[in-house]
């Protein structure tokens, strides 16, 4: 069975269509969508009761603490991790199983859901830039809005890391307990809301700087702010 967890603080404009891709998969076997809610103060809870399967409440938690709390809730052998304003295409789930084949963690693209020509080159740049070096140079990565992972093995290294990139971290000790993958056909699109007073280039510069400089285990400190805003 795979589990989908989905961290959320007060996500309620956006989390009602991030569930409902979920539950319209075409994926004919067992899951299940765990939602992580981290305290919200508006309607996140009462809208994720319509849809999810399990819903938990820890305000708190830091949000690498939380995602871990929804692995180690998590009932399936595969977790499957996206975001509360992510959808994931009707088969991001195929892909998810498919990704694990002869892996033990699988990542996929992140687009926009914005009608944003910007947005949707640089982030094409990115996740070109993450396929060839996962695929071809043995580099780790786990994009915590879109990857999936064997349960058992997250929680042997102890999950995600307090540490910037979290995900990235993460990445880099599932590695040592075996291969990677990245899978271009697992896609879900995001919301850009958090880069309107960021430049994202410069985001997306320091997230490559942190991938590379994590492939010889250099560490950046992990800023809760950024990723709740």
């Amino acid at each position: 069975m795979i589990s989908v967890v989905i961290p959320a603080l007060n996500e309620e404009d956006y989390i009602g269509n991030c569930l409902k891709s979920l539950i319209e998969q075409e994926y004919s076997k067992k899951y299940e969508i765990i939602v992580m809610d981290n305290g919200s103060e508006d309607r996140t809870r009462e809208i994720a009761k319509k849809y999810c399967d399990r819903l938990f409440v820890e305000p708190d938690l830091e949000l690498y603490e939380l995602r871990n709390e929804g692995i180690r809730r998590a009932q399936g052998k595969i977790v499957a991790q996206t975001d509360a304003d992510c959808i994931a295409p009707k088969n991001w789930l195929k892909e998810v199983e498919r990704g694990l084949e002869n892996s033990v963690l699988a990542t996929g693209p992140v687009g926009p859901i914005e009608d944003s020509n910007l947005y949707g080159v640089l982030l094409n740049l990115f996740n070109n830039f993450l396929r060839v070096s996962m695929n071809l140079f043995n580099f780790s990565h786990a994009s915590a809005g879109n990857c999936a992972f064997y349960r058992d093995l997250a929680i042997s290294i102890g999950g995600f890391k307090d540490s910037f990139p979290s995900d990235g971290k993460f990445g880099v000790e599932m590695r040592g307990l075996g291969k990677l993958y990245f899978n271009p056909d697992m896609k879900v699109k995001t919301s850009m809301r958090r880069y309107k007073n960021e430049s994202f280039s410069k985001t997306l510069y320091e997230l490559a700087i942190s991938h590379i400089k994590l492939r010889w285990g250099e560490e950046q400190e992990f800023e809760k702010s950024f990723y709740w805003s």
